[in-house]
């Protein structure tokens, strides 16, 4: 399956690849895959925005053959986000590392301070370590 990816800002970049992480999950073979989506902040908040933004831009690159079902709100609190989408409670939706503390720790390596002046080349750096390293994937498979 090939992914086509949309260059956001960098406030939303890690939504992006949170998203793109999810729905992959949950895509499937049929003539048109419904995603149910959540997020547990309000719907005019940036990140509820760009999650809209980014369902808007998979139903038109599938050619509606993929959609959300935006949820009016989140089965769960935020910290429960993560198993809510492990749970199948939704298909689709985005959380915070820290919100779990100890579930995540390889990812806490980005959170160092005075790692650079801006999150991209954090981001872009945290990416190339992480894939090059399993146990970075491993700990978001259900754990």
């Amino acid at each position: 399956m090939s992914v086509k990816t949309t260059t956001f800002s960098t406030a939303s970049s890690v939504l992006k690849l949170s998203l793109l992480v999810s729905a992959m999950g949950g895509l499937s073979a049929q003539a048109q895959t419904v995603l149910a989506t959540s997020s547990w902040v309000g719907p005019t908040h940036t990140l509820s925005m760009a999650q809209k933004e980014w369902c808007d831009q998979l139903e038109k690159a599938t050619n509606a053959k993929v959609k959300c079902n935006i949820l009016p709100r989140a089965p769960s609190a935020a910290p429960g986000t993560f198993d809510a989408v492990k749970n199948g409670l939704v298909d689709l939706s985005f959380t915070v590392h820290g919100y779990t503390p100890g579930r995540f720790v390889y990812s806490q390596m980005a959170e160092f301070p005075f790692l650079g002046n801006t999150s991209e080349p954090i981001s872009v750096a945290f990416n190339k370590v992480a894939m090059k390293n399993p146990q970075f994937v491993d700990e978001h498979k259900g754990g």
